[in-house]
């Protein structure tokens, strides 16, 4: 049994139609005494949407430069007592095109709000795996499994999860479903060159169309009824490690341009090596700068980020709200953050070394660390989703 504080931060509006804009509400409340509260958390207290078994096997940490051991810091007023959200949705590590097999988890996750009292407003991505090509053919090589498959076959797939979502949530016509349509940021893109400029070619078509794919994919959901509770969204792991910037910046300014100005995608990435206020001298992983960074996930039009806070020393989440700071300190505004990724669930399948944050720790780290500076914090992070290893025993 793990006890978390109940976390406070200030009461902020955020303005849609301006990403920069964070607008400080209920002045009064800098005289309000800030209320601790304790909650005492079970791990996990919700049961996962799709229960995995343990697995022998190990997967590759993705913890990023770690810092040194957090002090306690104070918090800023004005403050409200608030505490980590308990409800997080199981995205997929996808090991099958199958459109059959994409209605089920999709019928499972509509299942699963049916279940939850109330309306439910939450995010799943789908990991394609790899970005790649054969002969001019633009697709996925598909994760852990292998093979090649193309973005039509991608659609298909993307397209049986939003509709068997939509199909078994039942009597709830009121919940609301983000679907994340989403690959790395890893390789040559299918061109087996080492050169940036090579790739950072191919990485641009491959932006184009999946951006294309996105926008086919918003007009079959419109057409079928299934837009009432799913919106369709683009979806990018950017790991610096897997590429320099040139080629990943290449792919994102692809999406941007094919996107119809109206879908979004979401870096549900990592950012090693970054900055913490316990590190604040670090220099981002692969030859990546802040900007560039920043950049990719938040500043291109329609990017987001979804941010991978898997490690349970709390560096990942360091990272993720420098970023923001430096961010504010640029004068660009805070970045705000839609919800994070941890990968629990896949790590009682695979094994994690100190990378198997619940979501319940992942939530309550990124929300404590935004809340470390004023113009940071967050109301709250409205999304929280653990990625699992599609049908692994």
């Amino acid at each position: 049994m793990t006890i978390f504080p109940v976390f406070v931060a200030p009461v902020l509006c955020y303005d849609n139609g301006m990403k920069s804009i964070w607008k400080p509400v209920n002045r009064m409340l800098l005289v309000a005494v800030a209320i601790l509260l304790a909650a005492i958390l079970v791990t996990p207290p919700v049961r996962p949407l799709l229960q995995p078994a343990t697995h022998a096997a190990g997967i590759v940490p993705l913890t990023g430069l770690a810092d040194p051991t957090p002090t306690p810091h104070t918090l800023h007023l004005p403050v409200i007592a608030r505490s980590p959200i308990w409800f997080y949705t199981t995205s997929i590590y996808m090991k099958s095109i199958n459109p059959t097999d994409a209605y089920n988890l999709g019928c499972a996750a509509g299942q699963a709000d049916l279940a939850r009292p109330g309306i439910q407003n939450s995010l799943i991505i789908l990991d394609y795996g790899q970005p790649w090509r054969e002969s001019g053919v633009y697709g996925v090589w598909l994760l852990s499994v292998g093979g090649f498959y193309t973005m039509d076959q991608v659609k298909a797939s993307a397209a049986q999860f939003g509709y068997g979502y939509w199909v078994c949530t039942g009597a709830d016509r009121s919940s609301h479903l983000t679907l994340g349509v989403g690959i790395n940021s890893y390789g040559s893109y299918g061109t087996n060159s080492p050169d940036a400029g090579v790739r950072a070619a191919a990485a641009r078509v491959h932006g184009e169309q999946w951006a294309q794919m996105i926008v086919q994919l918003g007009d079959i959901f419109t057409g079928n009824g299934v837009a009432s509770q799913v919106t369709v969204a683009g979806a990018k792991d950017i790991e610096l490690n897997w590429n320099v910037y040139q080629v990943t910046r290449a792919w994102v300014d692809g999406f941007n341009a094919y996107d119809a100005g109206i879908y979004n995608y979401y870096n549900f990435g990592a950012c090693e090596g970054c900055p913490t206020r316990l590190l604040p001298g670090a220099s981002p992983a692969n030859g990546w700068s802040l900007d560039q960074i920043w950049y990719v996930s938040y500043g291109a039009a329609p990017a987001y980020p979804i941010p991978e806070i898997y490690a349970t020393s709390g560096v990942n989440a360091r990272q993720w709200a420098w970023l923001s700071w430096d961010s504010v300190l640029d004068k660009r505004g805070a970045i705000y953050y839609p919800g994070l990724m941890t990968q629990w669930q896949a790590c009682q399948q695979r094994g994690c070394n100190a990378t198997d944050n619940t979501p319940m720790q992942g939530y309550a780290q990124l929300f404590e660390e935004l809340s470390y500076w004023m113009e940071t914090a967050q109301s709250e992070i409205p999304w929280t989703t653990d990625i699992w290893w599609m049908y692994e025993d």
